[in-house]
């Protein structure tokens, strides 16, 4: 395993350092599945039952959907959709079989031998084609063992099983071991065995994983041995030599449009718009057709917040070649800012590069990965990473006692320093209310210098929340300018694993002090930390649940527009209503208490509603899904 091989690496390299260790360790839960069925109760099912039957062509590069399977498609919800784990991916979804459930938490029937991880399971389809067609039907995948997360060892391996109608059994007719090799491979197998050319055949993945225990560490099993798959490919008049994907797919991300950071308070961007000066529409898409394709690339950037497009080019046609790569670049010209100023105290903007392409309806089922979005928040705080967790980070070990971890932030204003977020990762063996000391310093010539707050009552605190961070706040305000630094010191022996971002790099900005001298961090990515700036703001959701005297009965929940309210509870009509997101910012009010407000603005997710009624506080979660 990598968590295995990258403890064993650090001993070859350091090993002065045995007593006490960096652990970056997978992440044995899924903050965004967990999210997702707060979200979606009605999928927090074991399997989807379907009479569909569907016909043929079957194709999924898993773009269309995030978190689950295209229920269109997939009858169950074990493996997780998402376009992060995979290495160099033919396309920028994948979907990946690990050793956690569908809520994100490891199987309980995880051990260190062998046990069933995830499945992947087709709806049922139409085989009984008749001849000549039925000769012709093959099954193509792409496949890799590991990608960006745990690489599978030789005796875990990736199934796949065909079922059949007539005997109505599961029969396995492909396998790999756990292996080495990044990059995706095909495999394309012909389907002729007359109890499966019939009506009502069904194909599945799933996946045998195993768990490691590694001595001496507080994370001892994770999320481990992941296999990810991509375009699942079931047609006839197909041949064996049939192996081009035949499509023009956008193969990466874009890449973050900030000089260094992520995301940076609006307050402060407003005032240094400097940052955007080497900013980029950054991707690459890549011709996989044998024919030469004419496309044109669309770049837009709209304002979430007021609906508006604030930035719009269409590039020059080009003719890509077949096999061949091409770079989305395009600075943002003519000096135009699309990020505009406005009097809000934060923004956010939607960001999406399209291929427009001369291909005719017939490409249409491979059509949604024409189209990349990201999204560029301001809010009031800095960070570095992009709010997924791949990996977990810590000390530990008998000499970590007294271990420090520290990540440096330069201000682009003067501003009040109000909190630190942080996103602790859900452990198997649980180290929610671990102590530690959250602390700031000043900076001495490159790396962190004396302190100059801390705060000495924290423990750590596993958030539920959307981007799963959880806020601590400082007893008053600190005036910071230029260089600073956030971190913890932690008084004992067990690592914190605190959220770690691979695909976001702040190596150069992190530092950790075991033995008395500030080092820098060897391994990329980016600790989960965030400074929080600015006026004063609302308590987070989880601070704002504990200040609630009685629950508010509340209807529809999910609500499109309008949310009904029961105020035959309260004592009388006096008071407000309010409307949080999951970042405890105040999104709505309401001078005065009514059975029915208005949500009709609110974007889809999750919100708080809270009413206060003289001296009691009622409160209630509720989803917005239109």
């Amino acid at each position: 395993m990598k968590f295995f091989k990258l403890i064993i690496a650090f001993f070859v390299l350091i090993p002065n350092l045995l007593n006490a260790q960096i652990r970056l360790t997978q992440t044995d839960c899924n903050p965004v599945i967990k999210d997702y069925l707060r979200n979606h109760p009605e999928k927090n099912l074991k399997s989807l039952k379907s009479s569909d039957t569907l016909s043929l062509p079957f194709f999924d590069d898993f773009v269309k959907t995030q978190i689950y399977p295209d229920n269109d498609l997939w009858i169950d919800n074990y493996a997780y959709i998402n376009s992060t784990f995979g290495f160099n991916p033919p396309s920028i979804g994948i979907a990946t079989l690990d050793a956690v459930d569908e809520t994100g938490a490891v199987y309980s029937q995880a051990n260190t031998t062998s046990f069933l991880g995830d499945y992947l399971t087709s709806k049922p389809l139409k085989l009984n084609i008749g001849a000549p067609d039925d000769t012709t039907i093959y099954l193509s995948f792409l496949y890799q063992s590991g990608g960006l997360g745990d690489i599978p060892e030789y005796k875990d391996s990736l199934v796949l099983e065909f079922y059949s109608p007539v005997d109505t059994l599961w029969h396995s007719v492909w396998r790999s071991p756990g292996d080495t090799v990044k990059n995706f491979r095909q495999v394309l197998i012909h389907i002729s065995d007359s109890i499966y050319l019939q009506n009502g055949f069904q194909f599945r993945f799933k996946n045998y994983a195993s768990i490691t225990t590694v001595p001496n560490t507080f994370i001892r099993t994770a999320n481990v041995d992941g296999w990810n798959l991509d375009w699942i490919y079931l047609n006839k008049s197909r041949s064996f030599a049939d192996t081009s994907l035949n499509d023009i797919s956008i193969i990466k991300l874009l890449k973050p449009f900030l000089s260094n950071y992520e995301t940076v308070p609006w307050k402060h961007f407003i005032d240094n718009t400097s940052l955007i000066n080497n900013s980029r529409f950054t991707s690459f898409f890549k011709n996989y057709n044998t024919e030469t394709i004419n496309v044109t690339v669309k770049q837009v950037v709209t304002n979430n917040i007021s609906n508006t497009q604030t930035y719009f080019f269409q590039g020059g046609a080009v003719n890509a070649l077949p096999d061949s790569i091409y770079k989305i670049y395009e600075a943002f010209h003519d000096g135009i800012n699309p990020f505009p100023a406005d009097n809000n105290d934060s923004a956010e903007f939607l960001l999406r590069a399209y291929l427009i392409t001369d291909t005719v309806s017939l490409k249409a089922p491979f059509r949604w990965n024409d189209t990349v979005s990201y999204y560029q928040k301001f809010y009031n705080y800095y960070a570095y990473d992009d709010g997924s967790a791949e990996m977990g980070f810590g000390i530990d070990g008998p000499q970590a006692s007294n271990a420090k971890v520290a990540l440096r932030f330069t201000t682009l204003k003067t501003d009040s320093l109000r909190a630190v977020q942080m996103y602790f990762n859900h452990t198997y063996q649980d180290v929610n209310d671990v102590d530690f000391y959250l602390t700031i310093w000043n900076d001495n010539n490159g790396k962190p210098g004396n302190i100059i707050y801390q705060k000495t009552d924290c423990k750590v605190s596993q958030s539920y929340n959307k981007n799963g961070f959880y806020i601590y706040n400082f007893d008053s305000p600190m005036l910071i300018s230029g260089t600073f630094y956030i971190g913890w010191v932690q008084p004992g022996t067990i690592s914190l694993n605190i959220g770690y971002d691979i695909d976001r790099d702040a190596s150069t900005y992190t530092f950790w002090n075991s033995y008395g001298n500030w080092e820098n961090l060897s391994e990329k990515g980016a600790v989960m930390m965030r400074p929080v700036f600015g006026k004063s703001f609302p308590l987070g959701i989880d601070e704002l649940k504990r200040t609630v005297n009685n629950k508010l009965n509340i209807y529809p929940n999910p609500a499109s527009d309008i949310l009904n309210i029961n105020i035959s509870e309260l004592n009388n009509n006096e008071g407000n209503i309010e409307i949080f997101d999951l970042s405890g910012r105040m999104i709505q009010t309401v001078s005065e208490i009514q059975d029915k407000i208005n949500i009709s603005k609110l974007e889809n997710g999750i919100y708080l509603i809270r009413i206060k009624n003289n001296t009691e506080i009622y409160s209630a979660k509720f989803i917005v899904n239109k």
